[in-house]
């Protein structure tokens, strides 16, 4: 800091507190300033007035605050390694924006209490928060290796939250990640979740572990390159994938009314996995019952084509398969490990990368122990008249076959051209009448 800049300081402080002493003579509550460059409170001390810390205030010993505490701009406060912060019913603990909370110690936000971080805050290892109250998160928050922070009640995050240590959402605690929210479980981390957590936003599982027995609600972005166990419920109706390993154990389940989930790694599931709206897609692999509700859509590969496998399927939703070739890796393909029973539901091919097919083409899509209700589904194939194609099943394997005549599906048919041509005499003819001025005036 420079030395214009301390002295600015101290003046502005000072002028500050002997504001704040005049209130206090007019016997109104006044606010304490804490006015020495680095203040400490050691010992046991309790605050039940305002008090504004603008300078570094470090706590050695115990400060039970009942009032409102507030680490003001460009300033740190410091709860070391012996030191407690207690924030009783009734406090108000402000950090705020362009200010530090370095936290080696015990800091409990009691019910009753709030902590609003517009600021960062550091919880280093060995460091506790316990929250009891409501704990507002609209800047940064970073909780170490060794770390614990522990929700009981709400825990509003709006902002960052990342997760290398033991972040914890308790039975009956609410934790909210709306807005611009992130909570990050980073490699090492642990977030296990006894509570209701309510994604709005984005919630990223950095190769941590995530363990859930209570309630994950997800509207928006859940992402898990982690371990995910759930003995819980899950529900999604945004964006969901996973790149690692989900585990749904005992009672736990997984449901999906909306959205999309992406599985490129592996589920296992002891109850069925429900996709009741929305997509189901990629190129892993589910162990375990999946149902496919009418209006949900199964798409095999993610980005491209691929392979997904599935344990049991009961279905009356929609299939969408890409041909790109006859090989193996050029076209989806859906196995089932077990019987796949279709109430109903539609079965679509495209042709993609320019592949055009030709008779005799044919496309094992779909491999099961057993097929039940085939019958129920209708079939298409973008392109192609009915006349081009057919479906065969041959035990639990399901065929497309090209039995007409080679087709370019992917190139426009002579009528086409043709149509082409003589939109391009016309507006030629065009072009000579009107003159390029008004040809292009016409253009959109």
């Amino acid at each position: 800091m420079s030395t214009m800049k301390a002295i600015t300081r101290t003046v502005l402080t000072r002028f500050f507190c002997i504001t704040a002493m005049l209130a206090a003579l007019m016997s109104v509550q006044a606010e304490v300033c804490l006015s020495s460059d680095y203040s400490t409170v050691g010992g046991s001390t309790t605050w039940s007035t305002a008090h504004t810390n603008n300078f570094n205030m470090v706590i050695s010993g115990t400060l039970n605050n009942s009032s409102s505490l507030t680490n003001d701009y460009l300033n740190i406060l410091t709860v070391n390694s012996t030191g407690a912060l207690k924030n009783n019913s009734g406090g108000t603990l402000n950090i705020a924006a362009v200010t530090w909370l370095d936290h080696y110690g015990i800091l409990t936000n009691a019910s009753g209490a709030t902590l609003n971080n517009a600021g960062q805050t550091f919880l280093y290892p060995n460091s506790t928060l316990s929250n009891a109250g409501t704990v507002n998160n609209d800047s940064y928050m970073e909780l170490q290796s060794g770390g614990a922070l522990t929700n009981s009640s709400i825990l509003n995050n709006t902002s960052a939250l990342d997760n290398t240590g033991a972040l914890t959402n308790a039975l009956a605690a609410t934790l909210n990640n709306t807005g611009s929210g992130s909570v990050t479980v980073w490699n090492g981390g642990t977030f296990t979740n006894a509570g209701v957590v309510q994604n709005d936003a984005m919630m990223f599982n950095a190769g941590g572990n995530v363990i859930n027995s209570g309630t994950i609600n997800s509207t928006l972005t859940l992402v898990t390159y982690g371990t995910l166990t759930n003995t819980g419920a899950i529900t999604n109706s945004g964006y969901f994938s996973n790149s690692a390993t989900m585990t749904n154990s005992g009672a736990g389940t997984y449901t999906q009314s909306a959205g999309h989930t992406i599985n490129d790694a592996t589920i296992t599931t002891a109850t069925p996995l429900a996709i009741n709206g929305g997509i189901l897609s990629g190129y892993g692999t589910v162990i375990g019952a999946v149902t496919i509700a009418a209006g949900a859509d199964v798409m095999p590969g993610d980005s491209s084509v691929g392979t997904l496998t599935l344990g049991a399927l009961t279905s009356s939703g929609n299939y969408h398969f890409e041909l790109g070739g006859v090989a193996t890796p050029l076209f989806d393909q859906l196995i089932v490990n077990g019987a796949a029973t279709f109430a109903a539901g539609t079965v679509t091919f495209d042709f993609v990368n320019d592949f055009s097919a030709k008779k005799g083409d044919h496309w094992d899509f779909l491999a099961a122990d057993s097929l039940s209700g085939f019958n129920n589904l209708t079939f298409g194939v973008t392109g192609l008249d009915s006349g081009y194609w057919k479906i065969d099943t041959n035990g639990g394997v399901a065929t497309l076959s090209i039995t007409g005549p080679d087709v370019p599906v992917t190139t426009p048919e002579p009528s086409t051209y043709l149509l082409m041509l003589i939109s391009f005499a016309c507006l030629a003819a065009v072009k000579g009448k009107m003159g390029k001025k008004s040809l292009l005036a016409a253009s959109p």
